[in-house]
């Protein structure tokens, strides 16, 4: 369940209520780990939807702090208190190791365009590994929505090229070919 709330988030769909639903199981179940990280994505839809409190009651209700050190979850910390207008708060959970992604987005959010620049480029860096089906496909979306906001081009990266060896391919191909 919590793998599919995951799904419909990546795909920029409201997970809602799925979350609520994979988080009773795993409270059921004393599954802690999914606990967190169904807090986590609860906060991320929160910060989708423009809720700063909503966020932050999640992320409180979880415990999930900064001390943590997750790179994810100060990115969460560094939108939430980007929307909510703390640029100090926001810059302080931005020098802790988070994604670019999350950088990006952030910084996107206090107008600060030049860091959220410099940000999505390195995200979609980031991402794009050796380009489809090989990237990041949801982070590579999410800076592509920062670099679109900016009206900055996608950067143009070379795909990966894939040489077709199978160990025995001739030895197989030659066998099904005898079906």
């Amino acid at each position: 369940m919590r793998r599919y709330g995951r799904v419909i988030f990546e795909k920029g769909e409201d997970a809602t209520g799925i979350l609520h639903e994979a988080l009773a199981l795993s409270q059921t179940s004393g599954n802690n780990l999914g606990i967190y990280v169904i807090y986590a994505f609860l906060a991320e839809q929160a910060l989708r939807n423009n809720n700063a409190d909503l966020a932050l009651s999640y992320l409180e209700h979880a415990k999930l702090n900064p001390s943590t050190a997750d790179p994810w979850i100060n990115g969460c910390y560094a939108k939430l208190y980007a929307l909510r207008g703390d640029v100090a708060l926001a810059e302080q959970y931005l020098e802790n190791s988070t994604r670019p992604t999350d950088a990006a987005e952030a910084y996107l959010i206090l107008k600060d365009n030049e860091q959220a620049k410099i940000y999505a480029l390195a995200a979609y860096k980031w991402a794009w590994h050796d380009g489809p089906p090989f990237c990041l496909h949801y982070e590579l979306e999410r800076a592509k929505t920062v670099l679109k906001s900016l009206n900055i081009p996608e950067p143009q990266y070379p795909l990966k090229q894939i040489n077709s060896h199978i160990a025995f391919e001739k030895e197989i191909r030659q066998f099904i070919e005898a079906l």
